[in-house]
């Protein structure tokens, strides 16, 4: 059962705000899904949801701590998506898996490696992607036995069996340490930390060209509204937007730095997480306000919720705010 913790009274106008965009009569039959951010806190191995409107924080336990799960338990959950059959695919760097779970919260099963962790089959997972026909691309380190075909390997697990094959390889396009994958209707992206690149594949996974050369330490990639690419870069300090070409076309920190995760908000402005937390900024490189302050969140990513997981979202925030809890 969902488990409901006491919230900062700072917290309580934005959900009530969040139940007020959603429906006059929340409790009613009438609410529609809504698009949220989800970001996992690896500190405290939950996943949480944010505003796509303004990044306001809205659930600080969309996906409460699972404890044992098989007997595996989270250590840095690091990427959290929705599945083409409508699950939240969550995966966890440090225990080389991708665990499903209902919108509900509650666990279903491990999706990658299907019978739990295997290290040669998965080892180091990071960031991934639905490809259109719904499998599932995975970026990680490649098996622990170093397979030369698969090392460093971006893989593609099949949305009906589990069954992996190679998606892109180290030896195209020199991916080493493949930390995010992007798929666009044109082209998938693959950010590699080993070599401080950005490369392009195309749909079937064959490369193409380096989109971005010289990005030192590059993480998620998102797409914005007007079809730019959007890069964290860890270690260089700033997120960077290039054109569909790979164009630059800007760089920006706000005074932040150690960027993991990106996405553009429907003001305008970019949600990221730094070392320091959850931030809005924009492209004047000014700091707009801390949404969350914690060294532990990750990726970003925007998800459709259906009306059930709206309306219980709607629920736990009023019962919150009418049991006056702090």
């Amino acid at each position: 059962m969902r488990r409901v913790r006491n919230q900062l009274w700072g917290w309580l106008p934005a959900l009530m705000t969040f139940c007020a965009l959603l429906s006059s009569d929340p409790a009613s039959a009438g609410v529609e899904p809504v698009d949220v951010l989800l970001i996992p806190n690896s500190g405290a191995n939950t996943v949480m949801a944010f505003s796509v409107q303004d990044g306001t924080l809205l659930d600080d336990e969309f996906i409460p701590n699972p404890g044992s799960m098989d007997g595996v338990t989270f250590s840095r959950p690091l990427h959290a998506i929705a599945s083409s059959w409508g699950t939240i695919l969550v995966a966890d760097q440090l225990r080389h898996m991708v665990v499903e779970f209902g919108f509900d919260g509650e666990y279903i099963g491990m999706f990658a490696p299907v019978d739990g962790p295997d290290q040669q089959v998965l080892r180091n997972v990071r960031g991934m992607a639905v490809l259109p026909d719904g499998d599932v691309l995975i970026t990680n380190v490649g098996p622990a036995s170093g397979i030369a075909t698969t090392s460093h390997a971006v893989t593609r697990f099949t949305s009906e069996s589990g069954m992996s094959t190679p998606f892109v390889f180290d030896r195209y396009g020199g991916i080493n340490g493949p930390f995010d994958v992007l798929v666009m209707e044109d082209m998938v992206l693959v950010s590699a930390e080993g070599t401080n690149l950005v490369a392009r594949y195309t749909p079937d996974g064959k490369f193409d060209e380096l989109f971005a050369r010289d990005v030192n330490f590059p993480q998620q990639l998102a797409e914005a509204a007007n079809g730019n690419i959007l890069l964290a870069v860890f270690s260089g300090g700033y997120i960077a937007e290039y054109e569909r070409d790979g164009a630059p076309v800007g760089q920006y920190s706000a005074g932040l730095s150690g960027f993991r995760g990106i996405a553009e908000l429907e003001n305008g402005n970019l949600l990221v997480t730094s070392s320091t937390g959850v931030h809005e900024i924009n492209r004047d490189n000014q700091l707009v306000s801390t949404k969350f302050s914690s060294s532990e969140m990750r990726y970003i990513e925007r998800v459709t919720l259906p009306a059930q997981a709206t309306a219980r979202m709607i629920e736990r925030a009023e019962r919150r705010t009418e049991g006056g809890e702090r």
